[in-house]
Formats: C-alpha cells, sequence, structure tokens
C-alpha cells in the first residue's frame, strides 16, 4: 500500500471515529465539531471490560496523528502494526465486520495496489 493509500485510511477512520462519536457516545468530541480529542494511553495501561468505548476512540484518535508521522518518516511496518490495532479494535466494538476491514484494504485488480474503498459507500454499525 502506498503513502498515500495509508493517507486515505487514516482519513477513512478519523471521518468514521467523528460519525461515532455523534452516535451517541459523548464526552469525546474536541474543541471543534469534526475534532476528538486525542488520549495516548501508557504501554502498561490496562483497558478492563466492559470496554469504555469513549476511552477507546479518544486512543484510536491519537495513534491515528502518530500514523500520519509515521508515514512522513518512512516507517511503514509500524505503520501497518498501528493500523491492525485500529483495525482490531474497530472490530471489537462492533464497528466494522471482518469483510468490512478486508475490503478497506483490498488490492484493486489491475494494479495490484491496496486500495481503502470509497468511504462513503462504508457501513459502520452503531
Amino acid at each position: 500500500m502506498t503513502p498515500e493509500k495509508c493517507r486515505e485510511v487514516i482519513r477513512f477512520y478519523r471521518e468514521n471515529l467523528i460519525e461515532l462519536s455523534y452516535g451517541g457516545i459523548q464526552g469525546i468530541v474536541g474543541e471543534g465539531p469534526e475534532v476528538i480529542k486525542p488520549k495516548p494511553f501508557g504501554d502498561d495501561e490496562l483497558i478492563l471490560w466492559p470496554i469504555d468505548q469513549e476511552e477507546c476512540l479518544a486512543h484510536l484518535s491519537y495513534m491515528l496523528g502518530e500514523m500520519d508521522k509515521f508515514l512522513d518518516e518512512g516507517r511503514m511496518e509500524k505503520f501497518f502494526r498501528w493500523l491492525g490495532f485500529v483495525q482490531g479494535v474497530c472490530w471489537t466494538l462492533g464497528y466494522q465486520t471482518l469483510k468490512e476491514l478486508k475490503d478497506l484494504n483490498m488490492p484493486e485488480p489491475d494494479t495490484g495496489e491496496a486500495t481503502v474503498g470509497d468511504p462513503s459507500t462504508a457501513e459502520i454499525a452503531i
């Protein structure tokens, strides 16, 4: 996946996390209507069950910002590890099915390049 395609994935998740915050999860919208307040977790912090969706989305928002930096620095392996985490959380919270996650990064048939698809057609359960 090219850095440009990776940035599309980041944009896709940022837009969908905002939609999720408007879908009834309170307290994570930051200064403006299009901002989720990022919150990093320490390496040794645990999220206990039941999962606090506000905390998860705030942390994913933080991660997406860091992932942008990884692309700028050419740190693709770290970008993909973090993308896997973001997608795993989205699946665990029931925001996306495994098929939707697979389709998001599916290669385009004629180029072999991965694509994020059309974000306007994505379905995320709330």
